[in-house]
């Protein structure tokens, strides 16, 4: 075996997995045929900066491990080298080829739509026999099932495709948090979500296990489960028409040109049948299941505009295989040659190759626009000698040149080219908000109320609007005659005239139906829950000023109020102890971090005001919730040792005018929650709930003489707070934010608390911390 892994030194365990797979498999009995290859995305090559030299020496490696007699020496590496670097590439995931335009004359769309008609039970017969065994063959496929979910191809309607489990909510409000003097952009996005379809995804997303594990428990307990603090929502997003068009425009492919696309077969030396073949070995059932096979390959046909915005990503960095790809397509010498050197292996390539890609941050759609155009518009022709010669010559020369080349740009290897191109990715984004907040006795009982009360109180409204038609000298309900005349809905089915014909009792069950319309609405806009996404714009610039913008952060950002925004939720993976009242926390969220927390402290602060209200509550849990009663019950005494039963929170933003964001909201968990917030570039930092009563707010705070504050540093200043929540409370720790260097750095502050505080050598301290890791109470929910 030969192991490689890929990792970033900037991250304590580098390479982690492949260290501990190559350990684990020696331990077996395995026998390592070279040495293990360890990636490091920090190099100045990226991970291929290890994987050249590694795959160089493995190469050889294998040879005189299969073929010992070969000529080939292990130490003759150029040999691979060149077979490295040749030409030949290998076969196409997908088959994709541009079919010709249709005909949508209002006579041709009749007769399609007549042929249509005669033969709809003929294809519904046929999609129920072939429904299980097209969508099969759809799914294996990364790109077909991206292309067959999200319902973009042309037989959408006829063989029913969904967008999987995603949700589909609506934008009310999209809101910057931050002003506009600040250079960081920071929205809140808010979407109101029906639950009938939240409930209509979740049962598909879970299936019908998880249907039947929870057979007994209702609707809202489902949703509360799969809705807890810490659920993420998972966005893709939709690519910039800048991108896409210009990737187009360089394979010159009209927007709306139709792809078919088909699943590639897979080589042969891969499934083994070229071996059966040699060996004489494949039988008859072999060749009748391999035509069987060819038989449900299936295709799809999809616009290239829906292709390269909702499915295949114009928008990431280049690899040198596309490159090379590029190179057999374009026929201008210069840029050929100019991109097999790119996509070389040598150190001045990589060099090239890293400057002009990654440290220049162009995506795939801009360097296609800069080979395929420039290739466009010059020639293999066009040199010193149409200079030399005559205004007419060289106009004619430079005409039949520029059509060579366009036919030759024509017909780009769109197989190759969407094979080699990755799909988009989606983004994940941790919920801002508590979805389900517990609910009052109120609503729960409106909620249970059985159908025969219902119907009740439906026949009471109809004999009360009976009674309406009937009694014209009631001025009340007449008052609500004309309201219900004068209704937008009645305005908009033109009903008014109509409803002037009716009898007063045909009235009445008019007036009923629309009534009950009007309530169903009103209560389903009563009934959406509403989604808070936190996030912050990504912006950069590079070397040259380039500026740089996230996919889907300005995605997201541009979201206009009213459109709407599928998504699908994951699970919250927050243990069940971070939702106990009588679990102390200690949270830890500097930035946008502070979206999951956010979600964690409104559910606990919702629980705190329930369970404080005496609602269904016995002895024992008044008891425990009694330690969140405020600054009364705030401390107790164990022992010699006064500690605070409140939970910690700390803070970090840049500015205080800036970006705190929610300042106005931890006020409101103050009787039960600490909050320390620190300023790093105002270099103060603020303890909410510290001042005595009466006082107008928290002061501002410095720390001896630092000027930059961050969450570390209030960790130590509350450091005889945290000892005690952390030792003698077994407090949990949770720590949101960027991956690095935050949480390695909260991590050795810690252990330095622990050490000075507690006494603890730095070993125990640091055992300790990965016990708490083990019992899952030390938690690091971290992005980037």
């Amino acid at each position: 075996f030969a192991v490689f892994g890929l990792g970033d030194r900037l991250y304590k365990q580098f390479n982690f997995a492949a260290r501990k797979l190559q350990m684990r498999l020696k331990q077996l009995g395995a026998q390592e045929v070279y040495r293990i290859g360890l990636g490091d995305d920090q190099h100045d090559f990226g991970y291929e900066g290890e994987f050249d030299p590694w795959l160089s020496g493995l190469l050889p490696s294998l040879v005189s491990l299969y073929s010992p007699s070969s000529s080939l020496s292990v130490s003759s590496s150029s040999s691979f080298s060149s077979l490295s670097e040749a030409k030949q590439l290998p076969p196409s995931l997908y088959s994709v080829r541009v079919l010709p335009d249709k005909d949508e004359t209002d006579e041709n769309r009749d007769l399609r739509e007549e042929k249509q008609e005669e033969n709809m039970t003929k294809r519904e017969e046929e999609r129920q026999k072939r429904a299980e065994e097209r969508e099969g063959v759809l799914l294996a496929s990364p790109l077909m099932k991206e292309i067959y979910e999200k319902g973009i191809c042309e037989e959408r309607g006829e063989h029913g495709a969904q967008r999987g489990s995603d949700i589909f909510g609506r934008v009310v409000s999209n809101k910057r948090l931050t002003p506009v003097s600040h250079f960081q952009k920071i929205h809140l996005l808010q979407l109101a979500v029906p639950r009938r379809s939240m409930r209509a995804a979740l049962a598909l997303s879970r299936g019908q296990a998880l249907q039947e594990k929870e057979e007994s428990a209702s609707d809202d307990e489902v949703e509360e489960t799969l809705f807890t603090p810490g659920s993420v929502c998972s966005i893709s997003p939709l690519l910039p028409p800048r991108l896409t068009l210009a990737f187009l425009d360089a394979l010159n492919l009209p927007v709306h040109a139709r792809l078919q696309l088909r699943r590639g077969d897979a080589p042969a030396v891969l499934t083994g049948e070229e071996h059966r073949e040699e060996t004489g070995e494949n039988t008859g059932e072999e060749t009748q299941e391999n035509q069987k096979r060819h038989e449900q390959q299936t295709d799809v046909v999809v616009k290239a505009l829906d292709l390269f915005t909702q499915v295949v990503d114009v928008s990431g960095r280049p690899s040198r295989f596309l490159l090379k790809l590029l190179a057999t397509w374009i026929p201008h010498p210069l840029l050929k040659e100019k991109l097999l050197f790119l996509s070389s292996r040598s150190l001045e390539a990589k060099d090239e190759f890293c400057a002009y890609c990654r440290d220049e941050r162009r995506t795939i759609a801009e360097v296609c626009w800069d080979f395929c155009c420039n290739a466009d518009r010059s020639s293999p022709e066009n040199g010193s000698d149409s200079s030399s010669s005559s205004a007419s010559s060289s106009s004619s020369s430079s005409s039949a040149s520029g059509s060579s080349a366009s036919s030759s740009l024509s017909s780009p290897p769109l197989s190759d080219i969407v094979s080699a191109l990755p799909l988009i990715q989606r983004r994940k984004y941790s919920i801002a908000n508590c979805v389900f907040l517990p609910r009052s006795e109120e609503s729960k009982r409106r909620r249970g109320e059985t159908e025969r009360e219902k119907r009740q109180n439906e026949t009471r409204e109809t004999e009360n609007l009976v009674s309406c038609a009937g009694d014209a000298s009631r001025a009340q309900n007449a008052k609500g005659v004309r309201w219900l005349m004068a209704s937008p809905f009645l305005l908009r089915m033109h009903a008014p005239g109509l409803f002037l014909w009716l009898s007063a009792e045909s009235r009445a069950r008019f007036m009923d139906t629309l009534v009950s319309a009007e309530e169903s609405r009103e209560e389903s806009s009563q009934d959406d829950v509403v989604v808070d996404i936190c996030f912050s714009v990504v912006e950069s610039e590079t070397v040259s000023l380039r500026r740089c913008l996230g996919i889907c952060s300005s995605f997201l950002a541009e979201l206009p109020v009213g459109s709407l925004l599928p998504f699908s939720i994951e699970a919250s993976k927050f243990p069940a102890s971070f939702f106990d009242l009588k679990t102390r926390l200690i949270l830890i969220s500097p930035g946008t971090g502070v979206a999951p927390v956010r979600s964690l402290i409104q559910q606990r602060h919702a629980a705190w005001l329930s369970e404080s209200a005496g609602k269904r509550v016995d002895a024992k849990t008044r008891a425990a919730v009694s330690s969140f009663s405020g600054e009364k019950a705030g401390r107790r005494k164990d022992g010699d040792a006064t500690h605070s039963e409140r939970d910690l929170l700390f803070l970090g933003f840049r500015h205080e005018r800036a970006d705190f964001l929610f300042a106005e909201e931890w006020k409101t968990f103050l009787p039960w929650l600490d909050v320390r917030v620190a300023f790093s570039r105002d270099g103060v930092y603020r303890h909410l709930g510290a001042e005595p009563e009466g006082a107008a707010g928290s002061t501002a705070r410095r720390i001896r003489d630092k000027t930059k504050i961050y969450v570390q540093d209030l960790l130590e200043e509350a450091r005889d707070q945290v000892a005690s929540l952390l030792i003698e409370s077994d407090a949990a720790v949770l720590i949101c934010g960027r991956a690095h260097p935050m949480p390695s750095q909260v991590e050795e502050t810690l252990v330095e608390i622990l050490e000075t505080s507690r006494g603890f050598s730095t070993d125990a301290a640091r055992r300790f911390l990965a016990d708490k890791k083990r019992r899952k109470r030390y938690v690091c929910d971290t992005w980037g």
